[in-house]
């Protein structure tokens, strides 16, 4: 069963902030041993009332009437501020019709909290969530939505997509919260008068935000996730941190070379560095995805400038005739070695991925953000997680004063500044 964690672990509220102003943020955790997720939650800025924000997030009954997978709740009852319901969501692909059903009990706390008190049972063997509301101002007000389930638990996920490519399960686990997380946050802006999506300044790079000592409590044993916005409301780049249980020079060593993944990740082929020099690195990369019947081989060619054992960033970066924006940063965090990988392509453009995003666009962001997190999560369990294996399970047992992101300041160590990439 997942457990009320600190708000990205205890990351104070105003660094969080940095990252949404114009995109989102996951953070994710696991056990001790760094296997089972125990804490996934998503950040949005919400420019909305804390009222309406927390009406919006609270307003079961119609849920379905803005989040485009969930279907009619039915609620067993209602007493006082504590809620027995049940939550559907159904969704359609080519080949494959999916029905969920969760039955929470939540204890709703006007005007900022909705809590998990029990999951009662559903589509899923364990499942936890609820939703924090933070005001910022009059007008914002900062969203957090957790959503933890065994994924593993819904055979046909397993037979249609984990079996292929297992590193699917924790993207998906880390990120789907987004789905209704993002829907929330429109409606909320809608019934607030705004425009969602209006025009924003892109948000802080998360490899900047580490770069200058931020999240370091969330990046003490958990993943971070990072997608930012460009004017018209499109993701324009999505990176992955987490912390890796070695040094920095060894960490560049292992990460730069193309090998690397093809141990790691389950789906990479082949790959090998064409050319490597002290400001220069090509390297090429195969591998297959599967998707339910459908398979498709992909090429990766990274042409990038290098500043050793601190970045890669990529001058040009080409999938499958799909442009993509690639790079690595290092940042020593005592002697371990915080990785933020950056990976984004406009998967709009594939015929496999479009094949999702004919019915349910909505889970274009969630999809967005596979590559970068997959690499990360492949990386740390090949190559070793945090020193102190016990801080996972620290933050599985935060308790409810922790979850205004009070707890905690630490950093993520002496981040080199040359490597803050742009």
């Amino acid at each position: 069963m997942a457990h009320r964690a600190p708000v990205f672990g205890g990351t104070p509220i105003d660094e969080i902030v940095a990252l949404v102003e114009n995109g989102f943020a996951t953070w994710t955790d696991t056990d001790e041993r760094d296997d089972r997720v125990i804490a996934a939650q998503t950040a949005l800025l919400v420019r909305a009332p804390l009222e309406t924000v927390f009406q919006t997030t609270a307003d079961f009954e119609n849920q379905h009437r803005f989040v485009r997978i969930a279907q009619r709740s039915r609620i067993h009852s209602k007493v006082d501020n504590t809620l027995d319901i049940t939550l559907r969501q159904g969704f359609g692909l080519p080949f494959l019709s999916v029905g969920l059903h969760e039955r929470f009990r939540f204890r709703v706390e006007p005007p900022e909290r909705v809590l998990c008190e029990a999951y009662l049972g559903g589509s899923f063997s364990h499942a936890f969530y609820e939703s924090h509301c933070f005001p910022l101002d009059s007008d914002r007000t900062l969203f957090i939505l957790s959503f933890v389930a065994d994924l593993a638990s819904l055979g046909w996920l397993t037979r249609f997509f984990l079996a292929f490519q297992p590193e699917l399960e924790f993207a998906l686990a880390a990120n789907v919260g987004l789905i209704p997380a993002s829907q929330i946050a429109d409606e909320a802006e809608r019934r607030a008068g705004r425009k969602p999506g209006a025009s924003r300044p892109p948000a802080l790079p998360l490899w900047d935000a580490i770069g200058r000592g931020m999240l370091g409590p969330a990046l003490r044993h958990g993943y971070v996730t990072h997608g930012r916005y460009d004017p018209q409301g499109e993701v324009m780049d999505v990176a992955c941190a987490t912390r890796l249980g070695l040094s920095r020079k060894a960490a560049w060593d292992a990460v730069i070379a193309p090998e690397t993944l093809v141990q790691a990740v389950s789906f990479v082929e082949q790959g090998r560095t064409v050319e490597l020099t002290d400001s220069r690195l090509r390297t090429e990369l195969f591998y297959r995805v599967r998707l339910g019947p459908f398979s498709r081989r992909y090429e990766m060619t990274l042409d990038a400038d290098i500043s050793p054992i601190d970045w890669v960033k990529g001058r040009r970066a080409v999938l499958n005739g799909l442009e993509v924006k690639q790079g690595n940063f290092f940042f020593s965090a005592g002697d371990d070695t915080v990785l933020c990988h950056l990976f984004h392509t406009n998967l709009k453009q594939d015929w496999l991925m479009r094949i999702f995003f004919r019915k349910h666009e909505e889970f274009a962001r969630v999809i967005a953000t596979y590559g970068s997190v997959i690499v990360v999560r492949a990386l740390r369990l090949h190559l070793g997680g945090p020193s102190d294996r016990s801080a996972g399970q620290d933050a599985a047992q935060g308790n409810a004063s922790d979850d205004r992101g009070e707890t905690g300041t630490g950093t993520a160590g002496s981040a080199s500044a040359s490597a803050q990439g742009s």
